[in-house]
């Protein structure tokens, strides 16, 4: 089993540079945080598609605590993720982030 821990300081760090203000009048329903802490769970455990990360969490080989997205609203948001960016600020900090594998 894989457990992901993202702390809260470097996500809102992060969240800032890769997502745009957003121009909605209503909050969504899922923050930016959650949407990042998802794609970052995905890029540690080295699923590709969001599919197969949900199936993951579902057969308990992955322990997400935190609230996890629909499928339908995850694909939809990540389009608009700068994914350079994102593949750049992983490098930088994946020494804050901490994946414990347990067997």
């Amino acid at each position: 089993m894989i457990k992901v821990i993202i702390p809260e300081k470097s996500l809102k760090a992060i969240a800032k540079i890769v997502f745009k203000r957003s121009r909605r009048m209503f909050t969504r329903k899922y923050s930016n945080l959650d949407i990042l802490r998802v794609i970052i769970a995905m890029c540690l455990t080295k699923c590709q598609y969001v599919r197969e990360f949900y199936d993951e969490v579902k057969r308990g080989n992955i322990y997400y605590p935190y609230k996890l997205p629909t499928r339908q609203t995850l694909t939809y948001r990540m389009k608009y993720i700068d994914k350079a960016k994102i593949s750049g600020i992983m490098k930088e900090v994946a020494g804050s982030i901490l994946a414990i594998f347990t067997p």
